[in-house]
């Protein structure tokens, strides 16, 4: 999948999450495209391609968020979470599981981790847990585990939040057929 799809299915998850509506285009709202240009959404040129545009792009992508807070100061660069046997009580991350849940007879393509600080509505891809989030003081563990429940098949990520001042939103999106 291309980025301007990725980044697509994104920005209509997020509009359609945070007002709580159905994503709804007017001409106060023109939606600028790849090339610097606005699609005008009334215009009879373009009406429908943009709706039917996104409507077959998240057809199968399911998302699982979760909001972490901040944590203490540490000195170490990814700690541990914190209650994890071994892991000292004044170095820890505070980590939490993005959980996603599929229908039990989906299969898995592709997961993509994002990250955002706390109160803010864009969102940073977040896919190296080998790498800090572009947000900085957090990452994604290596590895998302899958698993089934008699109802569902579950995509768990977790997310480590080492900062001592700054709360972080965590999203995990899967794609999947």
């Amino acid at each position: 999948m291309n980025n301007w799809k990725r980044i697509a299915i994104l920005s209509v998850a997020v509009a359609c999450a945070s007002v709580g509506l159905a994503l709804r285009l007017t001409r106060a709202q023109q939606t600028p495209q790849k090339e610097g240009k606005f699609e005008d959404p009334d215009s009879p040129d373009t009406k429908g391609t943009f709706k039917s545009r996104f409507e077959n792009a998240i057809e199968n992508v399911s998302y699982g968020s979760a909001s972490v807070p901040h944590g203490i100061y540490v000195h170490t660069n990814r700690p541990g979470c914190q209650g994890t046997p071994g892991v000292p009580s004044n170095e820890y991350s505070v980590c939490a599981s993005v959980n996603v849940y599929i229908p039990l007879t989906g299969h898995v393509d592709s997961v993509a981790g994002y990250a955002r600080e706390t109160g803010q509505t864009a969102w940073s891809v977040c896919n190296s847990p080998q790498q800090d989030c572009m947000i900085g003081w957090c990452t994604f563990d290596p590895g998302y585990r899958i698993y089934t429940t008699p109802t569902n098949t579950v995509v768990a990520w977790t997310f480590k939040n080492w900062s001592h001042n700054r709360g972080r939103d965590a999203m995990v999106a899967v794609n999947w057929h």
